[in-house]
């Protein structure tokens, strides 16, 4: 006699696909931290962009009759030692903290991968020289090359913005 071997599995089902960016963005705008961040981030960028429209005074206006001013209802933040309203002058410098550092970013980006592209095509000895050179940069302290750097080839912020980068 034969013995049919009848087992029920059903129906097998494959697990459910994740994806994997829903998944990122879950647990990354999880995090109070991150939220905070990209607020502030976004705040930084509006004032950047609109500062006309958001600053309730002219940032370079003198009032020399109101200086040191304790912050009050005309000025929120109170004003400096030449009168000028601390609050506007914060918006407006958005702007240009903005302008050098995504300016710095890209700048030291497109160096960065020239560089490393160079290293990796043409071999040991660009490797070589190209390594040597940054050794050199990283032993003095970020900011007192940047400090040298912009001393060397003058003010402004064009040159601030080349020795960050």
């Amino acid at each position: 006699m034969a013995v049919q071997a009848t087992q029920d599995f059903g129906e097998i089902q494959s697990p459910k696909r994740v994806n994997e960016f829903r998944r990122f963005l879950k647990v990354f705008f999880g995090r109070p931290v991150v939220v905070i961040g990209l607020v502030i981030i976004a705040v930084l960028l509006i004032c950047a962009v609109i500062p006309s429209v958001l600053a309730p005074h002219d940032p370079t206006a003198q009032n020399l009759r109101n200086t040191l001013a304790q912050p009050n209802s005309t000025n929120i933040l109170g004003t400096d030692s030449l009168g000028r309203d601390l609050f506007s002058r914060i918006i407006y410098g958005a702007r240009t903290a903005v302008i050098v550092g995504f300016s710095a970013l890209i700048m030291s980006s497109v160096l960065g991968m020239t560089l490393g592209l160079m290293a990796g095509y043409f071999g040991k000895l660009a490797y070589t020289i190209i390594m040597r050179f940054i050794d050199a940069l990283m032993a003095f302290p970020a900011l007192l090359l940047t400090l040298t750097i912009v001393a060397l080839l003058g003010g402004g912020m064009h040159m601030v913005i080349i020795a960050l980068g």
